[in-house]
C-alpha cells in the first residue's frame, strides 16, 4: 500500500494510464518517485545496473496468500510499455489517456445512489 500527498501528485503525477491491468504500472510509478526525490534511492550495482530502494513502514502486518487476477497477456504488453520508460513522461498529470478514459475514471469515483 502507497500512501501519498498531493504535493507528490504535482511532482509526479498518477499511474500512467499506458498501463492496462497487472503488472508493472506501480514500479514505473514507484521509480518516479522516487526520481523526484520521494521514498527511496537509487543504488549503482557492480553489473553498472540500478536497483531502485523503497522506504517502507514497519508496521507489524504480513502478508496473507490470497487469489491473483495476474493476467500473462497484460503483463507482456505492460512489459513493453517499462521496457520504453525513458520515453514516458516523468510526470503524469491525467490519469486518462484520452475523453472516453477521463469520462470513465471519473464515473469510477463517483457513487451514484
Amino acid at each position: 500500500m502507497t500512501v501519498q500527498s498531493g504535493v507528490v501528485l504535482t511532482k509526479v503525477g498518477y499511474f500512467n494510464p499506458k498501463f492496462k491491468g497487472f503488472g508493472y504500472g506501480h514500479c514505473e510509478w514507484s521509480q518516479r518517485l522516487v526520481n523526484t526525490g520521494f521514498g527511496g534511492y537509487k543504488e549503482k550495482l557492480e553489473n553498472s545496473q540500478l536497483r531502485y530502494v523503497y522506504y517502507s513502514i514497519c508496521s507489524g502486518l504480513r502478508p496473507l496468500q490470497s487469489e491473483t487476477f495476474r493476467d500473462e497477456q497484460q503483463v507482456a504488453k505492460n512489459a513493453e510499455v517499462m521496457a520504453i520508460r525513458d520515453r514516458l513522461p516523468t510526470m503524469v498529470a491525467e490519469p486518462w489517456l484520452n475523453e472516453d478514459g477521463k469520462q470513465s475514471f471519473l464515473e469510477s469515483i463517483c457513487h451514484k445512489s
